[in-house]
């Protein structure tokens, strides 16, 4: 199953005023797209609410630039168009606002690890000028009783009392200085944020990104010094734009560098938590809806070979390389400590709300197969987004229904049916994208959206 539901609320309640909260967890690029996907066919089950709606939205990682997108206004199908470059309110995503190499440390770190080690030598011989004499006794009676009967012992001796006084305070600089604290620089992703955020006449403020909406955004990142949780927010830390708390959110370590804001530094949200369910909870929201794109993969086809006798042995992702082993175990950290979380309102006797996460098949290998950095495979992970969504709520949907509808939140098949037709039997297009951009036959209630 790809839905996970705690179900805690009456459902003859009625609550329609109830606050609802989109939480969207991290996954890279080709997550961001699979979310972008699975969004639209989730907007498309419902019949007089839309996910530009929410009272309330949590961006983690790359989730943290669909969720200002959303409470901004902007639409599945638009954020779609973004994908290849026929929006007309938001500009194209291009492979530099995710791959701009980090020129800065390239270049400069190398000068600035030779620098440190020309100076080592001459700190050294000072130290060992200022500091051996006050212990020159004992100095050399180790120097001539390892020349008279040399040992190893007694060189460990003789080298610790000169580590002791000279290099304990004063080591040699380490190689790995030279490296960069991240590949790329994702500074580029913020000011693509910000243009169009200024583009669109929205604002880059928490504050008045309620006052204009009526709606809160929150987007969490990690201090890298101190490994502590920041939560960025209208009612949290809000002397930053919006812009910068995404591009704090999305440096992945490793792959970005981290950002620098004020005299911290800032690493992905998701290190920290997948989801932050507890937060949405401490808001008053009583309905949460989750999208995680990373869960581990079960192949199914290596574990059934074992009750079929042995005819046709499956592949284990140990044969798919390096690549798909570190896939599979971020992906899994991510899975369980949400799970854990969910469970833990599952049994809560205070929680009566009501929560539901979407997630990605466990079978699902077309999209586990995806490398998360190439961007590229955004609009075909778009599509898989699209259909994940929409095979795993047909699943679960006399279950999740009345839940919504309890809520005030109707929900109708047609519309994502008669996109899933068009995907299905439309003229050959590129990952058939067209065919979600075109939006659903049916007619939706409008509600108009306020610019924030």
């Amino acid at each position: 199953m790809g839905i996970t539901i705690v179900h805690k609320s009456n459902l003859k309640e009625k609550k329609a005023k109830a606050k609802k909260a989109l939480v969207l967890a991290g996954g890279a690029l080709t997550g961001a797209a699979f979310k972008i996907g699975g969004l639209k066919a989730l907007n498309d089950y419902l019949t007089n609410f839309n996910i530009n709606q929410f009272n309330i939205y949590l961006g983690i990682s790359s989730g943290s630039l669909l969720a200002t997108s959303l409470m901004g206004g902007l639409t599945p199908e638009e954020m779609l168009k973004s994908l290849d470059g026929t929006s007309k309110k938001f500009s194209k995503l291009e492979p530099w606002h995710f791959y701009w190499p980090n020129w800065e440390e390239f270049a400069l770190r190398p000068f600035r690890y030779a620098a440190r080690a020309t100076g080592w030598l001459p700190g050294l011989l000072w130290r060992l000028v200022t500091k051996l004499p006050g212990r020159k006794n004992d100095l050399k009676d180790l120097f001539w009783d390892f020349i008279h009967g040399p040992s190893l012992s007694k060189y460990e001796i003789l080298w610790e009392m000169v580590e002791e006084s000279a290099l304990d305070d004063h080591p040699f600089p380490s190689l790995l200085e030279c490296f960069p604290s991240g590949l790329f620089d994702n500074a580029p992703l913020e000011r693509y944020l910000r243009q169009n955020i200024r583009r669109n006449r929205m604002t880059n403020n928490f504050k008045l990104a309620e006052k204009a909406g009526h709606k809160k955004l929150y987007i969490t990142a990690m201090t890298l010094d101190g490994a502590e949780e920041v939560v960025f927010g209208p009612d949290e830390r809000n002397d930053v734009s919006i812009s910068k708390a995404v591009q704090a959110s999305t440096a992945m370590p490793g792959f970005y560098k981290p950002v620098k804001i004020d005299e911290q530094y800032f690493v992905d949200g998701g290190v920290k938590h997948t989801a932050n369910l507890d937060l949405m909870v401490d808001k008053g929201a009583r309905l949460i809806i989750c999208y995680n794109p990373f869960r581990p993969y079960e192949n199914r086809s290596f574990v059934d070979y074992l009750s079929k006798d042995k005819k046709e042995r499956g592949r284990s992702l140990t044969e798919e390389g390096v690549f798909a082993v570190l896939n599979q175990f971020f992906r899994t950290v991510f899975h369980t400590r949400l799970h854990a979380a969910l469970q833990m309102y599952a049994q809560s006797s205070t929680f009566d709300g009501d929560i539901i996460l979407i997630e990605p098949r466990a079978d699902d290998q077309a999209f586990f197969s995806m490398n998360p950095f190439a961007l590229g495979h955004r609009l075909h992970a778009a599509q898989l987004g699209f259909e994940s969504v929409r095979n795993s709520i047909e699943e679960k949907y006399d279950e999740i229904a009345p839940i919504l509808s309890s809520y005030g939140i109707e929900m109708n098949r047609a519309g994502v049916e008669a996109e899933y037709r068009k995907m299905r039997t439309g003229k050959p297009d590129p990952f058939m994208l067209k065919k979600l951009l075109e939006g659903p036959n049916r007619k939706r209630k409008s509600h108009g959206t306020k610019r924030v």
